[in-house]
């Protein structure tokens, strides 16, 4: 893909107009709260998905997905919002459409990924298997994003809050800095050298690798088997090795490279 044009938009032009027409009409005669809310979330979902999926297409390389991932931050403001203009939404309403359209989008940045993602090179294990760090791929989207997998299985999208990074409840600053050093980590590959480790920061990383490895065993036990869970919390996913530093059990990477 080398790059999305505004043609591409346009060609869904007649599409999306279809779309709303077929909502809006439902909507005027709508005087249920509750069902009016439940159409403006499948039309938002419809006019998303009519305008992700030609751009989908176009999907090559990881930059494609970059460049798709930040496209699709415009559909809501720029080609949906405007064909609700005369719907003269509440507040409320309008954030509701803000959550939906960011749900539909970390969806269809899953699907970019799994698109151009190589297949691992493990087999995907058997349902209720025990899963293991070793199991586990992350790519970093960008400052506030991330999305992993187990065993080759379909991607998920999370962003900082939630991981656990983003918690103000106790020591925000600590959490705040914790994910900076996660994305630098990725972006050497799961590697944090030992050259990088001086005395004036060593206290800082201890602090910042303790909170990382507890934020990523509370995200990654959530509804685990009993078993995964027990090994999840028992192995150390960001170990310390003599004269190398510090290296991830699992693959981490930012996701533009």
């Amino acid at each position: 893909m080398n790059e999305i044009t505004k043609q591409t938009d346009l060609g869904t032009l007649a599409e999306r107009s279809r779309i709303a027409a077929k909502y809006l009409n439902q909507m005027v005669s709508c005087g249920n709260v509750s069902e009016r809310r439940q159409l403006l979330r499948s039309l938002t979902q419809e006019l998303f998905d009519s305008c992700a999926t030609p751009h989908l297409e176009l999907v090559r390389t990881r930059q494609d997905v970059v460049q798709f991932d930040n496209t699709m931050g415009s559909y809501f403001s720029l080609l949906i919002c405007p064909l609700m203009a005369d719907l003269r939404l509440s507040k409320k309403e309008q954030a509701l459409l803000l959550t939906c359209a960011r749900l539909r989008q970390r969806k269809w940045i899953a699907d970019a990924l799994e698109r151009i993602q190589p297949k691992s090179d493990q087999p995907k294990r058997a349902a209720g298997r025990v899963r293991t760090w070793n199991d586990l791929e992350i790519s970093v989207l960008d400052e506030d994003r991330l999305c992993y997998r187990f065993d080759g299985s379909g991607f998920t999208v999370v962003n900082c809050a939630d991981m656990g990074f983003a918690d103000g409840r106790k020591r925000p600053t600590e959490h705040k800095r914790a994910w900076g050093l996660l994305v630098k980590i990725a972006a050497n590959n799961g590697r944090l050298p030992i050259a990088e480790i001086t005395l004036q920061n060593k206290s800082s990383i201890q602090t910042d690798i303790a909170v990382i490895r507890d934020s990523l065993r509370l995200h990654f036990t959530k509804s685990a088997s009993s078993e995964t869970v027990s090994n999840l919390k028992s192995v150390d996913p960001l170990p310390f090795r003599r004269r190398e530093g510090y290296k991830t059990l699992f693959k981490i990477t930012l996701a533009n490279r």
